[in-house]
C-alpha cells in the first residue's frame, strides 16, 4: 500500500486524471443489487453505462504502473464494454421511470417495435386524411375527426350541418351543438392503433427486462470492478492528502 501511495504521490498528473475520473461514478453495487433483484428501471440501467464509460480510461491510466497493488487493480478492472454497448444500443436516454409505459427501446433496436411504432403513427397521422377527404366527400367544411378515452376515434359534426351526414355515419353521442358519429373505417384504425399500443409495451417490457437479466447475470464481473475502483479511490485519497499535508512515508523494517 505504501508503494501504491508513492507511486500516486510522485506522479500528481497521474493522480489527478484518476481522481477526475473516479468523479462522477455511481454506485456500482447499489444498482447492480437492484438489477439482480428485478428491481431496476430504464435509468439505473442508463447510470451503469455512464458508469462504465469511466471504465477503459481509469484501466488506460494505470497500463504503466510500476508497484504490485496498482497493477491488481489494473487486472481487476473489468471494462464491461459488452454490458454497456447492449444497454447503450437497447435503451433511450429518456425513458421513462416507469417500466409499464413504452418508449423505453431505441428505433431501431427491435424490428416488432419499430413494426408497431409504425402502425401507431400512421394510425394517428391517417386521422388528417380522412378528415380532409370527409370534408371534401359531405361538404361539411367544419368537420373535426377526433379522439378521446371515452369514445376512442370519432367524427364531429355541429348541428348547422347534420342534413349532410352521410348513411354509413353511425351515432355515436349527441351534443348541445354537435353529434358525434363513428365509421367502420375508424373503428379499424381504432383497433390498430390501441392493440399497437398494448403491444408495443408488453414487448418492450420483455426486451428491457432481457437486458436487465443479462447485466445480472455479470453481477460478479461488476462487483470486482467495484471493488477494484474502491481500493484505488481510497489509494488516490491517502496519496491527496499526503501531498497537500506534506506526510512522509514511513521507513519499516523487521523490528
Amino acid at each position: 500500500r505504501q508503494n501504491a501511495v508513492e507511486e500516486l504521490v510522485s506522479d500528481m498528473i497521474l493522480r489527478s486524471e484518476i481522481i477526475e475520473n473516479l468523479n462522477g461514478i455511481r454506485d456500482i453495487e447499489r444498482i447492480m443489487t437492484k438489477v439482480v433483484y428485478g428491481s431496476a428501471n430504464a435509468k439505473d440501467l442508463l447510470n451503469l453505462t455512464v458508469t462504465a464509460e469511466k471504465f477503459p480510461i481509469i484501466k488506460g491510466l494505470l497500463k504503466t504502473s510500476n508497484c504490485r497493488m496498482l497493477k491488481d487493480i489494473y487486472s481487476d478492472i473489468d471494462t464491461l464494454e459488452d454490458i454497456a454497448d447492449l444497454i447503450k444500443n437497447a435503451i433511450k436516454e429518456d425513458a421513462p421511470a416507469t417500466l409499464r409505459e413504452g418508449g423505453i427501446i431505441k428505433d431501431g433496436y427491435d424490428n416488432l417495435v419499430d413494426t408497431l411504432r409504425s402502425d401507431m403513427r400512421s394510425g394517428t397521422g391517417i386521422l388528417g386524411e380522412i378528415e380532409a377527404r370527409e370534408k371534401e366527400r359531405t361538404g361539411i367544411k367544419n368537420l373535426r375527426v377526433r379522439y378521446n378515452k371515452v369514445f376512442g376515434y370519432y367524427i364531429e359534426v355541429t348541428n348547422s350541418f347534420l342534413d349532410k351526414v352521410p348513411e354509413d355515419y353511425i351515432r355515436k353521442q349527441t351534443l348541445t351543438n354537435a353529434e358525434r358519429f363513428i365509421t367502420e373505417e375508424l373503428k379499424e384504425i381504432e383497433k390498430r392503433v390501441l392493440t399497437a399500443k398494448d403491444r408495443i409495451v408488453e414487448v418492450e417490457y420483455e426486451i428491457f427486462d432481457k437486458i436487465r437479466k443479462t447485466a445480472a447475470a455479470e453481477v460478479k464481473r461488476f462487483q470486482k470492478t467495484a471493488s477494484a475502483l474502491a481500493r484505488l479511490d481510497v489509494l488516490c485519497s491517502f496519496a491527496a492528502v499526503s501531498s497537500e499535508n506534506h506526510y512522509c512515508r514511513p521507513l519499516v523494517n523487521g523490528e
